[in-house]
């Protein structure tokens, strides 16, 4: 009878602490998630201040566009330069707002599943956005060195369509360039070089929100 009851006593001792490794279990995982949501918003901070400047950029852009083609109204040629560079600054305007907006969406105190999701729509957008103002320089310096040295006084009488060929083909070039060389790092051979390509591409704000959601969800399934 005595050792029955000592048994019981053991396992009541068991089952409450178990019963408090489970609370803190519990309380552990409560504060590690506030840290680490802390955290995805600081992440992603540099990519919010980043979509700023592109913004502020993008109406630099616009203004400097406005002002060249309505200098040139009755010159094709000029016009169309400056149509561009308004063009260019109101994407660069319209993808940053977009950014920030879907940044401004993410909410860390939601469920990682759903913070995943966001984030990789955001990810997506991203890319989108850089492939936009950014592979675009590869045809854009012409127009913007045409407007910015036309804004500043310089003669541009000696420009034709064909003064721009010789720079339209490079940019081409350049472009095709650019999506061998991202086929070619992105091959399985090559594991280190398609890493550092995801990592350039996708922006370090992302891939540290990312890893911060995967270090939650491997803590919860512990």
């Amino acid at each position: 009878m005595e050792h029955a009851m000592e048994l019981d006593e053991l396992k009541a001792t068991w089952q409450a602490l178990d019963r408090r490794l489970q609370q803190r279990n519990t309380i552990d995982l409560f504060f590690l998630k506030d840290r680490q949501r802390k955290r995805v918003r600081t992440a992603l901070r540099p990519l919010y201040v980043g979509q700023v400047f592109q913004m502020v950029f993008g109406l630099c852009m616009l203004s400097m566009g406005v002002a060249y083609w309505t200098q040139h109204r009755g010159e094709p040629l000029l016009v169309s330069m400056g149509v561009i560079i308004h063009a260019y600054g109101v994407l660069c305007i319209i993808f940053g707002g977009a950014t920030l907006g879907m940044i401004g969406k993410i909410d860390p105190a939601r469920s990682v599943v759903a913070v995943q999701r966001k984030l990789a729509t955001l990810r997506r957008f991203y890319i989108i956005n850089g492939m936009v103002t950014g592979l675009s320089w590869w045809l854009l310096w012409m127009p913007a060195t045409t407007v910015v040295f036309g804004l500043l006084g310089a003669d541009q009488s000696m420009l034709t369509p064909g003064f721009f060929l010789p720079g339209t083909i490079l940019g081409l070039l350049g472009l095709l360039g650019t999506w061998w060389f991202h086929r070619w790092s992105r091959r399985p051979q090559r594991p280190k070089m398609a890493r550092a390509m995801e990592r350039a591409v996708t922006g370090k704000s992302l891939v540290n929100a990312q890893r911060l959601l995967d270090e939650i969800a491997a803590f919860e399934r512990e």
